[in-house]
């Protein structure tokens, strides 16, 4: 709320990104981006140019004000800041951004020289590949990243302004005292900045600039089509040879005549679909084979087709194809087809867009699986998608989802519809060991398990028979984490024959276990409360008062046992029926206030002095409350009857009792506000009263931007102007002021509408659902890092560690891992307490962060074993880097009640990885084996695993 684009005439933010621009580019300069692309493309055509290697500009491949709105929607959808800078410091586009830099930070010298240094800083970090974050002086966190195509960088994206924690506010408070800002304004600002954990801007980050590179190489390939297609058409004047040319082409190309014999495919044509020109005499044979199932070619390529040949006649430029291409190895390749004539030659050029078309499908996947979670499908429903999801993405595969029982000691089967029907009776209840196959083996140690050919694996000697008559070749098991460690199950991959496991794999693998793990857990958590709903419903049962819900017809849905009691007739007499069709017309009162709460929504409460048949029932004082549902509707009517026969003798005990429910139902957790035509606040129920600066009194019958105090009053007046115009209903969620700081609320605004159907005013109902979001940030975190230390945990570490591996085989460089583990731990904890173990494990996590580089990984392994990850470090280096922290472990202590100090040793183990070491697995073993020398060689030493 209250921030605004790079569109408002405020102190130019982009200097805040780079400070090497003075002015925003002229609208102009983006307006004319298509016109500078054709003269790039004119320059690659017709001049000569003495480097083989052409330098383009970001400018050149994307179009920068599509760009430039797809950040803006990015900070209207997460409230990040953001920006995109050419190398030279020239501003490209850039969205957002917050009031304490733009009217505190950057309107005062000193402060504004703070943010240049960092700024030099944050630039003087920046690697390839990575994102770099920096502490701003000035207390906030900003993050760059590079924009890299074929080892060229075309840009950095920036984003920042934010918190990666909630802030210190004493700190922001004593700088406003120092450089003499108005506190509460700058505080406020202050409380505004978003915050967003490093992991979730690392993944921001990883997304925007995937996008980017994903635009850049898609204009950077049109380009060179475009520059190939000018290159044939001069082939007769040039000494290339045009097959030489074709098959340095990043691209699948083919050509036909007017006949459509296919004539030429070049060698990227073959390494893509595996079809050689032997393979496909006419285009004909092409369409079969690449597209074998009828219907999707006569729904989806003939169209194409036939907007192709229209094309051509009428010499407009072709459609593209964006369509699934089957291989000659039966294998799906995600293409993007485009067709030119070079005279009567029919030019076909074949873009992959698999991986990226794999990535959308993995992404839409997650979303689709969270949401069946957040809807408490059934577990089984949820499992059997994840299942079917990783099925999709690899045909061939077969997967199965096994939960581990409360104990922890057999497994049972979650989802495996590809798996035969007795194999999967087999499996169910198996007891897991060391050795009982993939799955029993990777639950019980909690590791992955790859066995690529069961016919041979030790693990299998026992199910191998049972493993050939399921047809099962390989099974690669992951297992299931829960958010404290436990293992909750297992993700288990099987193909028909033997099989290796490729990066992708394991990926997808880990994906799969990972998604599982929410579902499991929210399963689990589901069933606790389903559990306290029980209890409840005992309580409600057992309760003295007389308790009925209606439905929104009048029509009673529930009666406890006390109400059967005193109305002298069971439940099944009055259920489904309406008050009067089961009592005397003296009913009718009772009926009149259960109707006009189901009508108006108003709580109601009477005196009765009837409520069954017989003439001596008491008086009861009846209390009808709506009932509503997420959104604020009224869903049916909660009715409590209390016998007040004795009133006055238990009139202090009913008073007191009155205000306490008066308490609760005055506090109900909404907000609810009703605003006229004009913007002024017509209603606010008493909620809205601790999630506002000002009494709200004093705001009842004026419009909310009249007030400075509130600083989301722009934003919801906006919002009433955007209904009385449109009519439209406006759902969203946003952050104001609570008693204990921000909240985060779904609010619903919908209009009002008088008899006429014009609208009279604006409803706005907002729930608070800080509490869910979060449990959700915090979910994730528990995902990742270890809770006695806020180190990574196992499986993130084991994460990082093989896309370390992947780093190092794919780009070169030097990869150290240390295994340490704490000399005599269990002696620590057996003399002096767990306390004081847990306060070793602490301790030894801040050792840590004193020594280490930011790039390098700390996971706790388990107990009081730790491994360090450390990029671009030779064995030498590691060795240095652990002696350090040794002697920073020996030289400290541990303070213990009473004044004594406790000293703490460990022992290490340093390996590199080596050339040829595929996996993290083997890593370990060869570090963990250095670990145990120092160990025997007396403990408080360093060894070298070579």
């Amino acid at each position: 709320m209250g921030r605004k684009s790079s569109s408002c005439s405020r102190t130019d933010p982009k200097a805040y990104i780079l400070n090497v621009s003075a002015h925003f580019l002229p609208s102009d300069h983006v307006m004319s981006h298509a016109m500078i692309r054709r003269q790039k493309l004119a320059e690659m055509m017709n001049k000569e140019s003495e480097s083989s290697v052409p330098v383009f500009k970001f400018g050149d491949l994307v179009d920068v004000t599509s760009f430039g709105q797809l950040l803006e929607s990015f900070f209207k959808a997460t409230g990040i800041p953001n920006g995109l800078v050419a190398p030279g410091g020239e501003l490209i586009t850039q969205a957002g951004w917050v009031d304490a830099c733009v009217y505190f930070h950057r309107a005062n010298p000193d402060m504004q020289h703070r943010c240049h240094q960092s700024n030099i800083r944050l630039m003087g970090k920046l690697h390839k590949g990575e994102v770099t974050g920096c502490l701003c002086e000035n207390g906030l966190y900003d993050y760059a990243t590079p924009v890299v195509i074929e080892g060229q960088q075309l840009a950095t994206l920036f984003l920042g302004q934010v918190f990666s924690e909630a802030p210190d506010m004493e700190f922001f408070r004593k700088q406003a005292e120092l450089f003499k800002f108005d506190e509460t304004s700058y505080l406020d600002a202050i409380r505004a900045v978003p915050i967003v954990s490093k992991a979730r801007m690392e993944a921001h980050m990883a997304c925007m600039v995937g996008m980017a590179q994903v635009l850049a190489s898609n204009g950077l390939a049109r380009l060179r089509e475009t520059k190939l297609e000018h290159d044939l058409k001069k082939s007769s004047e040039q000494r290339i040879e045009l097959e030489d040319l074709l098959n340095l082409s990043p691209i699948g190309i083919g050509w036909s005549d007017a006949n459509g014999t296919v004539e030429y495919v070049n060698r990227r044509f073959t390494e893509l679909f595996g079809y050689t020109l032997g393979d496909l005499p006419d285009l004909s044979v092409w369409y079969q084979s690449a597209y074998p199932d009828p219907d999707y070619r006569e729904k989806v390529v003939v169209p194409w087709q036939q907007a192709v040949a229209l094309a051509h006649q009428e010499g407009t430029v072709p459609p593209e194809l964006e369509v699934n291409v089957t291989c000659r190895d039966g294998s799906v390749r995600r293409v993007v087809i485009r067709v030119s004539w070079v005279g009567n030659k029919r030019l076909v050029n074949f873009s992959d867009i698999t991986d990226h078309w794999q990535s959308e499908l993995r992404n839409r996947a997650h979303d689709a699986m969270l949401e069946m979670v957040a809807r408490g499908l059934p577990l089984s429903d949820i499992l059997s998608a994840i299942v079917s999801a990783i099925e999709a993405e690899e045909p061939s595969s077969m997967c199965s989802v096994l939960l581990l029982d409360q104990e922890s000691q057999c497994l049972y089967t979650g989802a495996a519809p590809g798996l035969p029907d007795f194999y999967n009776n087999i499996v169910n209840g198996l007891k897991i060991g060391m050795g009982v196959g993939s799955c029993g083996t990777a639950a019980f140690s909690g590791k992955r398990v790859i066995v690529e050919d069961i016919s041979t694996h030790e693990y299998w000697r026992v199910a191998a028979e049972i493993a050939q008559q399921a047809n099962l070749g390989s099974c690669w098991s992951e297992p299931i984490f829960g958010s404290k460690g436990n293992v909750l199950g297992t993700f288990a991959i099987y193909h028909s024959q033997p099989s290796t496991p490729s990066p992708e794999d394991i990926e997808r693998i880990t994906f799969a276990a990972n998604i599982a793990a929410i579902a499991i857990e929210n399963r689990n958590t589901r069933d606790e409360l389903a559990e306290r709903e029980r209890e409840f419903r005992s309580l409600a049962e057992n309760a003295p008062d007389n308790i009925a819900r209606y439905d929104l017809h009048g029509r009673m849905i529930y009666a406890n046992p006390r109400l059967e009691q005193t109305l002298h007739a069971p439940a099944e007499k009055m259920l489904g029926r309406r008050p009067a069709e089961h009592a005397q017309g003296y009913e009718c009162y009772y009926e009149s206030q259960l109707m006009h709460v189901i009508e108006t929504g108003e709580e109601v409460s009477f005196e009765f002095g009837a409520l069954g048949a017989m003439d001596d029932t008491p008086t009861h004082l009846i209390h009808m409350v709506a009932e509503r549902d997420e959104a604020g509707a009224i869903v049916g009517v909660l009715a409590i009857g209390r016998d007040i026969s004795e009133r006055k003798q238990m009139e202090q005990l009913l008073e007191a009792r009155e205000r306490e429910f008066r308490t609760l139902a005055e506090n109900a957790p909404v907000l609810i506000a009703r605003y006229d035509c004009e913007g002024r606040l017509l209603y606010s129920n008493p909620k809205l009263k601790y999630n506002f600066p000002v009494p709200v009194e004093t705001v009842i019958g004026k419009r909310l931007d009249e007030f400075p105090e509130l600083p989301f009053a722009a934003f919801f007046m906006d919002k009433v102007s955007q209904i009385v115009t449109t009519g439209e209903a406006r759902v969203f969620e946003t952050e104001i002021p609570g008693i204990d700081g921000e909240e985060t609320h779904l609010v619903s605004m919908v209009a009002e509408r008088d008899e006429s159907g014009a609208i009279s005013g604006i409803l706005t109902i907002g729930q608070d659902i800080t509490g869910r979001k979060r449990m959700e940030r915090e979910l994730e975190r528990q995902a990742h890092f270890d809770a006695l230390t806020g180190l990574a945990n196992r499986r993130y570490f084991l994460q990082q560690a093989e896309s370390e591996i992947g780093r190092c085989r794919r780009y070169g460089g030097t990869l150290s891992l240390t295994m340490f583990d704490i000399d005599f731990f269990k002696k620590v904890n057996d003399s002096y307490g767990h306390d004081v173990g847990d306060q070793v494990l602490r301790k030894v996590a801040d050792w840590c962060g004193t020594v280490l580089r930011d790039i390098d990984t700390i996971g706790r392994l388990g107990g009081e074993e730790f491994a360090i990850l450390m990029p671009q470090t030779d064995l030498q280096q590691g060795l240095d880097v652990a002696e350090r922290l040794r002697m920073a472990m020996a030289e400290d202590g541990i303070a213990l009640p009473g004044g004594d100090q406790l000293g703490i040793t460990a022992s290490f183990g340093v390996v590199t990885l080596d050339e040829g070491e595929g996996d993290i697995d083997a890593l370990l073993i060869r570090a963990d084996q250095a670990m145990y020398r120092a160990k025997k060689a007396g403990r408080n030493r360093v060894c070298s695993g070579g």
